[in-house]
């Protein structure tokens, strides 16, 4: 858990900027908590020094929910006691320097979770049909991976049923991969080369193809340009084409070919790094694009 707010908090200064932009801005590729990318007069929000974003948030709410129920959550669980997190219980947002509800600082995505378990009342396990396909579930399922320590295979299955409730096709995937890497990643015997080959005999579809082809480009990788490297082997698996200023949003729908882009170069930086969580944290956040939540995942 400190690992990923450490990554997400590295990330939110770098979040949605390019190589070029975060060089420009601090001098060089960011090596520790940085200041804001825009002032804080200019946007009302500290995204930056050291302050976690939603992602930290959301994986706290969970911790909470888990709490709370005393024991694993599934999909029924998600529509009471994780929704209660989001729409109940105010809670301190750095970036905003005051307390709300989470629900009102989540992305669209994540407010669906709302709109579909306590408004629309849904069926949990189809909670996430129709959400907008992205990285949203991915981003705070750590906590499964904890509950489920050493034990990737039950992770990927807890947390698909889990996440069910929030999001579909590679969003749900991804959010399974995810917790069976952190489960992975606990085990005693745990190395970084068996936590890749974990995710990759759980992967399907889309997702299992982007996660073999960035992590073998991984092995090859330049010193120079990499984030541009990543980014060419990423883009024909990703819904989200072209660069950070001028790309085109084909639609994050869903797909059996295609993965988010977070878990894949997370895992790029992962194996570039050996296994070391400064360097692939720090290249995470250097990575830009959605840094937080990549560097958030390392």
């Amino acid at each position: 858990m400190l690992g990923g707010a450490i990554g997400d908090a590295l990330g939110a200064a770098t979040e949605w900027r390019s190589p070029e932009e975060i060089r420009a801005r601090y001098g060089a590729p960011i090596t520790d908590f940085a200041p804001p990318f825009l002032p804080f007069e200019e946007t009302g929000r500290l995204k930056g020094d050291g302050h976690v974003t939603d992602d930290t948030l959301m994986a706290l709410a969970l911790c909470r929910a888990i709490l709370k129920k005393g024991s694993h959550l599934d999909a029924y669980d998600m529509a009471t006691y994780f929704v209660d997190e989001l729409v109940e219980i105010p809670v301190w947002v750095p970036e905003w320097q005051r307390e709300m509800l989470l629900l009102e600082r989540v992305f669209y995505p994540e407010k669906y979770l709302f709109l579909r378990l306590r408004l629309a009342n849904a069926e949990p396990r189809q909670g996430g049909i129709g959400n907008m396909v992205n990285c949203g579930a991915a981003m705070y399922a750590a906590p499964i991976g904890l509950m489920n320590a050493g034990d990737p295979a039950n992770a990927y299955r807890r947390a698909i049923d889990m996440f069910s409730a929030h999001q579909e096709s590679y969003g749900l995937e991804a959010a399974g991969l995810m917790a069976a890497a952190v489960a992975a990643a606990l085990h005693p015997d745990a190395t970084y080369e068996r936590v890749i080959e974990t995710v990759i005999d759980l992967a399907k579809d889309g997702s299992r193809h982007a996660i073999v082809a960035l992590t073998e480009a991984a092995r090859t990788a330049p010193t120079e340009d990499l984030a541009a490297y990543l980014r060419a082997v990423m883009e024909p698996f990703d819904t989200v084409k072209g660069s950070v200023a001028n790309y085109k949003r084909v639609g994050h729908y869903p797909s059996r070919e295609h993965s988010i882009e977070e878990l894949p170069i997370a895992l790029a930086y992962l194996v570039i790094a050996r296994g070391a969580f400064r360097p692939a944290v720090l290249g995470a956040a250097n990575y830009g694009r959605d840094a937080d939540s990549i560097a958030g995942m390392v």
